[in-house]
């Protein structure tokens, strides 16, 4: 029986029937002069906001629904004030009636293709030739300000230390619900630098300490022979771009580049932040000769022709070109508003951001944007059974609470389905990305990125029965679950999860990773299966708890390591993360009133924190690995499999009672190897440990 076989199953419910004071209808057989209703409806959404906010004024304490019929309704943004909020007990209710969709991109129809003009197939495979269609986006009334250059992308580009250099977001094409791929080569994956000839001003050190520099040497790097008679073969050598992790596997960035293919060189037009290393991985794209595959699409920017080989034959293609640059819903501190059932498609923004109170989205499926799915920030806000995809940064992102007066933020990321995201930013753009305090994230499934599947920063969140699989596929110094770098973030509870295949083979991340002094956590009760790295892996932090959690098949089960102690010893490696009162932990530390009566009371071994670091053998010294507790933990590994955990962990911390397995021998579980971990009555991890529970598989997931 395979895992997914015994854990929840999910139920699609339907839109709800929504009983409001008023209804204001609208539909694509409407007229934005009618009167709104079902026998008279308005045609555009925007016209129905302008009457809700009238209606909010004149009758403030009546609930009124937009009920949106369906089709697709293109937008330059939908854009909610103040105004038209409700009350908790007289909510403002936007919903769906059979799959209306809002997008802000443009439809472009089959009719306005062509197969390549002979002039320009030459430069294209013969098979390509056959497929690959063109249209002129100016026929349309779309220019240069529409789909813009190519713009640098990735959690490490420098563009601002460029005078003149522009940040933006690239435009979009959209087939059939999928993102197109801007040509590239290779088509898959990367290929890796051959060496580095100079590599150029290094902007930051590995852990963000900048050096101030205004355009910076951005190096020179050597591609070898291959790439460049590869690149011999492409007739424009001006706007080649290149994507690359070019010193950590964590921070990628793209610039364009300038090739010598006589001395097998490339000279980036931006330097890579963190320096450049040989080996690097990378891909060259925007290349017209490369538009080779089902997928791909180019751009010729001067003469604004779009060039495509379609996944679908071409009269059955729904084709977007994206390139808005607002949000397809935005909410500025309007309170108690329910969006249900809509569908939210095309924009170089993200889909809803949302500055409000009482906010709850519901039923929605969001594809195809580049930024996140929804942006949330308030107090009491839901986000609950939607379908997000295809993003090109992450899924949900959820601000709440106060972290001073640790006021909780009460709000709710529940029962969603959030996969393929990371799609352009490739790092640090999580499915669900909470902030602050009190966020519940419970009974999703996150699956398919290349990076997190969660992350997390602040105090008292609860992330529970969520089934998290087949993530962090292209990194290997993350975590499925991720938090870091800080000893105030305390209180986050990480249970009755199961985490399966972090990282591909070649990637090898952790399940759960507490990064770099995170401290205050708690794993309790979770499955990790395949992990390439540490099942859960101790950054050198504080009060984190570890009790009664099933390994399987992990590189190495559990890695707790003191590299905060470290910060203070000669040529320590996280010395400019630690090292002194002036670097980022401290900071973080001293920004909150952690010695405050309210603080001491909640965290009371947070309020005993000691910085004077000559305190070495102090347990209260804040970089101390203490009062930690890993026990009662079930690990079924290879025996290569070793656990490392540093001396001073034993000295500080409790690390005892983990019994350890290889993958074959009987511990009681139904059959482990077909992915079943339930446990049999005499298993014998009750006879090591009689109090082992059972996880409750039959809760996680979506229900």
């Amino acid at each position: 029986m395979a895992l997914c076989d015994y854990l929840s199953k999910y139920n699609k419910s339907a839109v709800e029937k929504y009983e409001a004071d008023i209804t204001v209808v609208v539909s694509k057989s409407g007229d934005d002069n009618a009167l709104g209703t079902e026998d008279a409806p308005f045609l555009t959404p925007e016209r129905a906001i302008e009457e809700l906010k009238k209606i909010r004024t004149s009758h403030p304490k009546k609930t009124v629904a937009i009920k949106i019929m369906g089709g697709t309704y293109f937008t330059d943004g939908l854009y909610l004030p103040k105004e038209a909020g409700g009350e908790k007990s007289t909510p403002v209710i936007i919903f769906s009636y059979d799959d209306a969709e809002l997008s802000c991109g443009v439809r472009l129809d089959a009719s306005k293709f062509s197969l390549v003009g002979s002039e320009e197939a030459i430069r294209l495979s013969e098979k390509a030739r056959k497929n690959v269609y063109v249209c002129d986006l100016r026929s349309l009334g779309l220019d240069e300000d529409d789909w813009g250059p190519v713009y640098p992308t990735g959690t490490a580009q420098t563009t601002a230390l460029y005078p003149g250099k522009k940040k933006g977001v690239n435009c979009e094409l959209v087939i059939n619900d999928r993102r197109m791929t801007l040509a590239r080569y290779p088509d898959e994956g990367f290929i890796k630098l051959e060496g580095v000839i100079s590599e150029g001003f290094v902007v930051a050190d590995g852990f963000g300490v900048s050096r101030e520099c205004e355009k910076p040497d951005p190096g020179c790097f050597d591609v070898g022979e291959e790439v460049s008679r590869r690149i011999d073969g492409w007739r424009d050598k001006d706007d080649i771009w290149m994507m690359g992790f070019f010193k950590y596997d964590w921070a990628e960035s793209s610039t364009r580049v300038f090739p010598d293919t006589k001395n097998h060189t490339i000279t980036p037009e931006l330097a890579s932040r963190f320096g450049v290393k040989a080996g690097a991985p990378y891909y060259l794209f925007n290349i017209f000769e490369e538009l080779d595959r089902p997928g791909e699409w180019f751009l010729d920017r001067k003469k604004g022709l779009l060039y495509v080989w379609p996944t679908a034959p071409i009269d059955e293609a729904e084709i977007y070109f994206s390139y808005k640059k607002s949000p397809v819903i935005t909410i500025e501190n309007a309170d108690n508003i329910i969006f249900d059932g809509l569908k939210i498609r095309h924009t170089l923004s993200c889909g809803i951001k949302a500055e409000g109170n009482g906010v709850k989205i519901k039923r929605c499926d969001i594809s195809c944007v580049a930024g996140n799915a929804i942006e949330i920030e308030g107090y009491d806000n839901e986000v609950r059974e939607c379908e997000i995809s295809h993003m090109g940064c992450g899924g949900i992102k959820m601000k709440a609470g106060e972290r001073a007066t640790l006021t909780a933020g009460r709000c709710l990321i529940e029962n969603n389905s959030i996969h393929d995201f990371g799609q352009v930013c490739l790092t640090y753009y999580a499915g669900v990305d909470m902030r602050g305090v009190g966020i519940t994230c419970r009974h999703n499934e996150i699956f398919n990125s290349p990076h997190s599947a969660i992350i997390y920063a602040g105090n008292d969140h609860l992330i529970e029965y969520n089934y998290i699989h087949d993530t962090v596929q292209i990194t290997n110094d993350a975590g499925a679950i991720y938090s870091g770098r800080n000893w105030t973030d305390h209180g986050t509870m990480i249970r009755y999860n199961v985490v399966e295949n972090s990282g591909d083979g070649e990637h090898t991340p952790c399940a759960i990773y507490w990064d770099d002094g995170l401290s205050g956590q708690t794993a309790y009760s979770n499955l990790i299966i395949h992990t390439g790295d540490n099942g859960i892996k101790f950054g050198g932090g504080r009060e984190l708890e570890a009790r009664y959690n099933i390994i399987f098949d992990a590189g190495e089960p559990f890695q707790y390591d003191d590299r905060m102690r470290v910060a203070i010893e000669d040529d320590g490696w996280t010395k400019n993360l630690a090292g002194s009162h002036e670097t980022i932990m401290w900071k973080r530390l001293y920004e909150m009133p952690y010695k405050s009566e309210l603080w001491a009371r909640k965290y009371p071994l947070v309020a005993k924190i000691k910085d004077d670091m000559s305190l070495i053998d102090d347990p209260d010294m804040a970089l101390n690995p203490s009062y930690s507790t890993v026990e009662k933990n079930v690990i079924i590994c290879s025996p290569k499999a070793n656990d490392m955990i540093c001396d001073s962990v034993y000295v500080f911390s409790k690390v005892e009672n983990n019994p350890r397995f290889e993958i074959g021998d009987d511990v009681g579980f139904n059959d482990e190897t077909d992915g079943d971990f339930r446990m049999k009555e005499n298993a014998k991890i009750l006879q090591i440990i009689p109090d082992f529970p059972e996880i409750p598989y039959k809760k996680i997931g979506r229900y």
